[in-house]
């Protein structure tokens, strides 16, 4: 058992640094995707239109798990999508497949 867990806690740390050495990157791809729905569906017409720069900085990275088969990234979204986050799904050899409003 415990060489089980030994192993599992070094594939989740390879998983967490391969996070950390992409991050910026899937940071962009996040603003990259939803800033267009943020400014055409979810922005109220008494509010400027936002860039990926204004939605990167409130864009705050409050968890991530580690399962079998993918990593999972959950952010708070700065109240842009009011009290939804957003949720990015990271494949087991490290390509984002989902960006989602959660």
């Amino acid at each position: 058992v415990i060489d089980r867990l030994e192993g599992l806690l070094v594939a989740a740390t390879k998983r967490v640094r391969a996070v950390e050495e992409k991050h910026a990157e899937i940071r962009t791809a996040i603003a990259k995707q939803l800033v267009p729905i943020y400014n055409t569906l979810w922005r109220r017409e008494t509010r400027p239109l936002i860039d990926a720069d204004e939605f990167d900085r409130r864009l705050k990275l409050s968890a991530i798990h580690v399962g079998a088969g993918r990593t999972t990234l959950y952010y708070s979204s700065g109240k842009f999508f009011e009290d939804h986050g957003v949720e990015v799904r990271i494949g087991a050899r490290g390509a984002i497949s989902e960006v989602l409003i959660s």
